[in-house]
């Protein structure tokens, strides 16, 4: 049917956050007073939130711990609409854990994370779950899962399908060995200079690694820079898309999350990748100017937002 909700399946982390921001300027070594929050979270599950909030028809593929808090985990995706048929129980292991801790400013000092249960989500893993995840129209993969893991998905998958999506300058290498089977790579600066073997700055060196990115096989790359936007490419076109102005104590967590989900979004939807690109700079800056960094998004937030 024409007007069937494209349909998106997101593998990789779903856990707790745990965010400690600090009160006042962070002393290494020393006591500092903080103000903490937990919320559910991981960036597979974030961007398949974002989706269904978003009207798509999405579903999360991941392992969660035999813990107290399993139940909690699935009963939040299913309040947010999102399908957890694929999310299962290890009964003999906790669940993972991301700790951020925050500047006063809401930057990044440090994060630490937890998440050797991810490892699990290896090649035999899908292999085994195969006939459950082919239905889906778009797979968002997520760099918490192993290398094998991803392989496995970039190869059985059709490279148009397969959506990419890194979650750390230290995970972002398990794509590298797949780049020709990966249909979009969304990425940060950082990650983008891991991946690439050389720092970039800036929305011009966002670009200019987006352009690199194609060149190594991915059908479009899209690369975020922080405050300033993100930059897009494909193999015949490329461009930035600036972000509008924020607060200097606007806080860029989960503005990444918000800005690949948009993005998988448009895509689905068949709209361009610079369509993708402005939809998730404004998405990043809706959540970077939120007090909530998992508020759902809406249409009338991306389309919109000034």
């Amino acid at each position: 049917m024409a007007d069937r909700k494209p349909s998106v399946l997101c593998f990789g982390a779903l856990h707790w956050d745990l965010t400690l921001q600090s009160l006042s300027s962070v002393a290494l070594g020393e006591s500092n007073p903080v103000s903490t929050s937990q919320t559910p979270g991981g960036v597979a599950a974030n961007v398949a939130v974002n989706l269904a909030s978003l009207g798509l028809s999405v579903g999360l593929a991941s392992r969660i711990g035999g813990d107290s808090s399993a139940a909690e985990l699935k009963r939040y995706l299913a309040d947010s609409g999102v399908d957890d048929a694929l999310v299962e129980v290890d009964r003999e292991g906790g669940s993972a854990t991301y700790t951020t801790i925050l500047s006063p400013e809401g930057e990044v000092v440090v994060g630490a994370a937890d998440m050797a249960l991810y490892d699990q989500l290896d090649k035999d893993y899908w292999q085994y779950r195969h006939d459950h995840i082919v239905a889906w129209d778009l797979w968002c993969i997520d760099s918490n899962l192993p290398q094998s893991g991803i392989a496995y998905l970039a190869d059985v998958g059709e490279r148009s399908r397969l959506i990419a999506v890194a979650v750390s300058p230290a995970k972002v290498s398990r794509f590298g060995s797949v780049l020709p089977g990966i249909g979009t790579l969304v990425l940060n600066l950082a990650e983008a200079g891991e991946l690439l073997g050389r720092a970039h700055h800036s929305l011009d060196g966002a670009r200019r690694a987006a352009r690199e990115i194609t060149r190594c096989g991915v059908e479009q790359a899209f690369v975020t820079a922080g405050k300033e936007g993100a930059a897009w490419a494909t193999s015949i076109d490329d461009g930035v898309v600036c972000s509008p102005p924020l607060n200097a104590a606007s806080s860029l967590s989960g503005a990444g999350d918000a800005f690949a989900a948009a993005a998988v979004a448009a895509i689905a939807m068949g709209e361009s990748a610079n369509k993708a690109a402005a939809w998730g700079v404004n998405a990043a800056s809706v959540v970077a100017g939120s007090t909530q960094a998992t508020a759902p998004l809406s249409w009338e937030q991306i389309k919109n937002f000034e």
